[in-house]
């Protein structure tokens, strides 16, 4: 074997390793295991798959793929689909079920080899990277720590495999890594290049979870801000090294909030135009909140809405209980309780203003209340239990988070992009997790974030003693 091949199959080899490593831990038990709590058969046909799923997240975006299938257009009955969801995992869903007709390969073992290569890719280019930067060791305790974590190995590769976290997270996880190669260019026009690989990474997300769109929102909002402020500066003649900073540090963040928002028009001018016509946001999911804060528990229990009650989407009823009872006695006069513009007593406008009200008149009761679902929520793996792993991986990823502000502080690391999308990505998704119901899977691309940092981080501490150890050496 000649040395160019050794040279590449020593970079290949990390992949390889990571897409087996992933089939093993979906399929355990070999061809007969089944998958996620489900359990799927790895050659069910996407009718039986339909039928397992159900109603769940999972099941809605695969029945909007078969309709879309069969009618070749996003009928009237499944615009709620579109109008709540991206349509990523719907467009995945889409072409497997297309290979079914075509090839008759079974849409499980399709997914099943998909996500483990989305897998694979993002772990073996960050695992590259990790070594790259400290040495192999290093980066064996990364791939293995990042393996043990319950997002990848329980949710990532088993019970999420047909909703749509791991491919948004996945997509969050490149923006990451594109950021610190763009950190690490040697000239302007290569970290401009990362930079928008990076928007591409975020936009590739948001078109699978929603609130990845607002990180890109945030993204853009933030930095064009830092940016503005900057040239303001430069033009009076003031402030250089804060204007340098920006340059640095942040203006390949305004890349990649303009790359993404620019990727994203498409599907922002088709649903504005043809799915909620007039109304131009990502997603609509934020109306279903309106009223869900003040629904009561006997009534969530009669919708048999348990994830609700477990996530805490009425969480303005938790807070203020007298003002519930209230909304709830007014409701029940309208034609349809809680519907909100659709034969409601309160419209979904109202519901915000008098959950704005509420938390400026309570405010420690809700501070208090969504602390604690919070906390619930990070306590619990990636797939909603509470048991002695959850809460030492719990543990070890705070721990983790404070490691990477520390070294971030430590190092100096202000002209970082990768750090300050970063911090703003997990800033972003934790306002969300406030503002929303939880679930313990909304955590993913917080904790993922964390993981996939801090092995970049504990990778530069190694990397700087090793030096500092090698000078030392030397001197002597």
């Amino acid at each position: 074997m000649s040395a160019t091949w050794r040279i590449r199959l020593s970079r290949a080899l990390p992949f390889i390793a990571f897409f087996v490593i992933a089939l093993w831990i979906t399929l355990p038990a070999g061809l007969t295991t089944p998958i996620g709590p489900y359990h799927l058969g790895l050659f069910d046909s996407s009718l039986r798959v339909r039928q397992i799923l159900g109603g769940s997240d999972g099941g809605s975006l695969l029945t909007a793929a078969e309709n879309l299938k069969a009618n070749g257009r996003i009928t009237p009955e499944f615009a709620w689909v579109y109008s709540y969801w991206p349509p990523g995992m719907v467009v995945i869903d889409r072409i497997f079920l297309q290979g079914e007709k075509w090839f008759g390969l079974p849409i499980v073992l399709m997914m099943v080899i998909l996500n483990s290569a989305l897998w694979a890719l993002l772990l073996g280019a960050w695992f590259t990277l990790v070594r790259t930067i400290s040495s192999l060791g290093p980066a064996v305790v990364f791939g293995a720590g990042a393996l043990l974590y319950s997002g990848i190995s329980g949710w990532g590769m088993g019970s999420g495999i047909f909703y749509s976290d791991s491919f948004g997270v996945i997509g969050l996880g490149f923006a990451l890594l594109f950021l610190v190669m763009a950190a690490r260019a040697d000239s302007a026009r290569r970290r401009w290049r990362w930079a928008a690989l990076a928007g591409a990474g975020l936009a590739f997300a948001a078109h699978f979870r929603a609130s990845f769109e607002l990180v890109a929102d945030a993204t853009l909002l933030l930095s064009g801000i830092v940016i503005v402020v900057a040239l303001v500066a430069r033009w009076r003649g003031g402030l250089p090294r804060f204007t340098s900073w920006a340059t640095v540090s942040v203006l390949p963040l305004v890349i990649v909030g303009v790359v993404a928002q620019v990727l994203m028009l498409p599907w922002r001018i088709f649903a504005g135009l043809s799915i909620h016509p007039g109304d131009f946001r990502w997603s609509a999911v934020s109306d279903l909140a309106s009223s869900a804060r003040w629904l009561p528990e006997s009534v969530m229990r009669e919708r048999n809405n348990l994830f609700g009650l477990t996530g805490h989407s009425n969480w303005a009823c938790l807070s203020d209980p007298e003002q519930c009872q209230t909304i709830f006695d007014l409701e029940q006069t309208a034609d349809v309780p809680y519907g909100g513009a659709n034969g409601g007593y309160f419209t979904g406008a109202q519901f915000d203003q008098m959950t704005l009200h509420s938390v400026l008149t309570h405010p420690l009761n809700y501070l208090l209340e969504r602390i604690d679902a919070l906390g619930l929520g990070f306590a619990s793996d990636t797939g909603g239990a509470i048991h002695s792993f959850a809460m030492a991986e719990s543990i070890a990823i705070a721990a983790l988070f404070v490691a990477i502000v520390v070294i971030f502080i430590r190092t100096r690391a202000f002209a970082n992009p990768a750090y300050l999308f970063f911090f703003a990505s997990v800033a972003t998704q934790a306002a969300t997790l406030l503002l929303l119901h939880m679930e313990p899977r909304y955590f993913l691309g917080i904790e993922l974030s964390i993981v996939l940092m801090g092995g970049y981080a504990l990778a530069t501490v190694y990397r700087n003693r090793v030096a500092r150890s090698a000078e030392t050496a030397a001197q002597r």
